[in-house]
């Protein structure tokens, strides 16, 4: 009994502070694509011009309750811009301006959208998101302008 003790005991002072370790690996695999989204909360008000004061040019109308968010890992810069799906009859106009928010982008501030042509609304967009920019739209006519029935124009917001 003694001696298996001894045994026990000499066996235990020459392993005692030596650890084993069992280790196992994985591979992890991953990518990092160009990432660039784009929404947009919903449509503005109508605009409906029915009302001016004898003796001017009818007001124009404006609304800011649409807004835009955006992400976009590109570290070469993103530009923000719009287009019409049809221009606007003649003597009539909108401009849209979109805030910044925290997109790091610059606005080119109110701009005329009225034709069916892309214009730029924000530059330099890099490695940002925002969320909720706020986008104003203001809408006038003239006299001249043409009378017409309710009509649907579709304005693309592009993150490019």
């Amino acid at each position: 009994m003694i001696k298996r003790f001894l045994l026990l005991s000499i066996i235990g002072f020459t392993f005692k502070g030596v650890a084993f370790a069992v280790t196992a690996q994985s591979t992890i695999t991953y990518s990092v694509s160009s990432i660039d989204s784009l929404a947009i909360s919903g449509n503005p008000a109508a605009f409906n011009f029915n009302l001016a004061t004898a003796g001017s040019q009818p007001l124009s109308i404006s609304d800011s309750s649409t807004t835009l968010s955006l992400t976009t890992n590109s570290a070469a810069g993103r530009t923000l811009s719009c287009q019409l799906a049809s221009s606007l009859p003649s003597h009539a106009s909108l401009t849209v301006n979109v805030a910044t928010g925290s997109s790091g982008g610059t606005s080119l501030g109110a701009i005329d959208v009225s034709d069916a042509a892309s214009h730029n609304l924000v530059t330099g967009i890099k490695q940002a998101f925002a969320n909720n920019m706020t986008v104003t739209y203001n809408f006038s006519v003239t006299v001249q302008t043409p009378i017409t029935a309710t009509t649907n124009d579709v304005l693309t917001f592009t993150l490019q």
